[in-house]
């Protein structure tokens, strides 16, 4: 009885009842020592997501063929079934080839959590998708680390080139850079926008020793990573960087050109051969410089470029 349907802003449906105990017709009280095995009927094929009871979740069990929602319960109402409007996601149809999913599937595997039963791993290469005109793809560096049922990928082909500041000052760190508002300006360009997630990354400035520095929050859908995040500060937690010696090293770009020692599969002979690129940006600023941020350069190495010096850009995104 009393029952609503709500739906909400992301288009999730809330049907809202309220349930008696009957025995003979006739209302009776629940036994506070019995449990109930309640079933519903609320239609065949529904993506059902949540079972509430007053308010608070519930386990249930719904069989997608029959219609029918099964919960058990010792108290009675209200209840309410909440459906997604997505459709049902099928791990059957899921490539576990990152690269031959669509990104509608590729966001709906991450936003249910189950990268790992797809069998995508770090390293692996996404399927194309446009950024200011281009097509580009990118490279999975991290699972749940910017948030639960979240993948962080990084475009591995230059977006564009860029000096950080016009002049030569690194005074007020990342978030005053000409390169963070030309990736706020490119969001809106990006194909796959609607699956990003807005992040919030701290960027260090005016370092001058461990515990003297001033932090910053840039916001947005695209960014550059950190030295911390690529893995060249052992106290920090990197994306998978670090973490490649289960993964299928000789295959993976973020092995390849971050990790290995082999002088033949890092620097110029990697980065030039496979993107002719050259240098890129990360979002630190150099300690003990007032005038320099971090960049990765081609033989492999880190080190300060100054801040009004051309350096490539090659954002990370989080799909979630």
């Amino acid at each position: 009885s009393n029952k609503t349907e709500t739906t909400d802003a992301e288009g999730n449906t809330t049907v809202s009842m309220d349930i008696t105990l009957l025995k003979d017709g006739v209302k009776i009280t629940p036994e506070e020592t019995t449990s109930y095995c309640v079933s519903i009927n609320v239609g065949v094929g529904k993506n059902v997501i949540a079972v509430t009871h007053n308010s608070t979740s519930i386990d249930f069990e719904y069989d997608s063929e029959t219609g029918i929602v099964e919960f058990t319960t010792d108290s009675f109402s209200p209840f309410a079934v909440i459906f997604s409007n997505k459709p049902v996601l099928d791990m059957s149809k899921v490539n576990s080839v990152l690269k031959q999913n669509d990104w509608e599937t590729i966001h709906a595997v991450i936003e249910a959590g189950k990268v790992e039963e797809a069998g995508w791993k770090v390293g692996d290469v996404s399927p194309d998708f446009t950024i200011d005109g281009l097509t580009r793809n990118a490279i999975l560096i991290g699972v749940n680390q910017d948030g639960d049922n979240t993948a962080t990928f990084m475009i591995v082909e230059r977006v564009g080139v860029s000096k950080m500041r016009e002049i030569w000052t690194n005074e007020g760190g990342y978030g005053k850079t000409i390169i963070s508002e030309m990736l706020d300006e490119m969001e809106s360009t990006v194909s796959i926008a609607d699956y990003m997630v807005t992040v919030d990354k701290n960027y260090y400035y005016e370092v001058f020793s461990s515990d003297n520095y001033k932090v910053g929050v840039d916001s947005g859908k695209l960014f550059l990573l950190s030295l911390e995040e690529v893995g060249m500060m052992d106290e920090a937690e990197s994306y998978g960087y670090r973490y490649l010696d289960v993964l299928d090293q000789e295959s993976s770009f973020v092995y390849t050109y971050f990790q290995t020692n082999d002088a033949a599969k890092r620097g110029d002979f990697y980065w030039e051969t496979k993107y002719n690129q050259g240098d890129f940006w990360l979002r630190s600023s150099e300690p003990d410089s007032t005038v320099s941020f971090f960049a990765f350069d081609r033989d492999g190495d880190f080190g300060g470029g100054s801040a009004n010096a051309t350096n490539d850009i090659l954002p990370a995104f989080v799909i979630g």
